[in-house]
């Protein structure tokens, strides 16, 4: 089906709840996580130029880690909301 129209997708299909993604630092490495709990957050992406890094089962797209204090308000200052 071919849908013309001037609206923006997310105006024709709604907000389909995309996860928040905010960015945290474990030592040299970035990561994209998704919060899941207070506390906890779902590695989402790894962002390192470090090879090792990706080797690192307790990092690996999937795994569950605690979040820090400083992690929560890197979320705020990102426009996330704290509950």
């Amino acid at each position: 089906m071919t849908l013309y129209t001037i609206m923006s997708p997310e105006e024709v299909f709604g907000d389909e709840g995309e996860p928040h993604i905010m960015e945290i630092a474990r030592g040299t490495m970035r990561l994209l996580v998704t919060p899941t709990e207070r506390g906890q957050a779902q590695i989402v992406r790894i962002i390192s130029s470090n090879p090792v890094d990706y080797l690192n089962p307790s990092y690996q797209p999937g795994a569950v880690i605690e979040l820090m204090g400083h992690d929560w308000q890197g979320w705020a200052m990102q426009g996330g909301k704290e509950e």
